[in-house]
């Protein structure tokens, strides 16, 4: 039983590595985000979307952060 479990931590640990190397690999080959307006944690930029007239609030960020 102990080299069932020990095996199975010693494969997750390699997995968990692979996976973290594979992410900051990623992240190299990826240009940069633009700058874009602040957000909330969680929910993002949930709450400062209007209801209505919704076009002129994009088009007014487009303005500042470009299309």
């Amino acid at each position: 039983m102990f080299l069932q479990t020990s095996s199975m931590l010693l494969f997750s640990l390699v997995i968990l590595a692979w996976w973290v190397f594979r992410q900051k690999l990623d992240r190299r080959k990826r240009p940069p985000l633009p700058p874009g307006p602040p957000t909330d944690p969680i929910i993002g930029h949930l709450r400062k979307l209007p209801k209505e007239n919704s076009e002129n609030y994009f088009y007014e960020l487009s303005k500042d952060y470009g299309e």
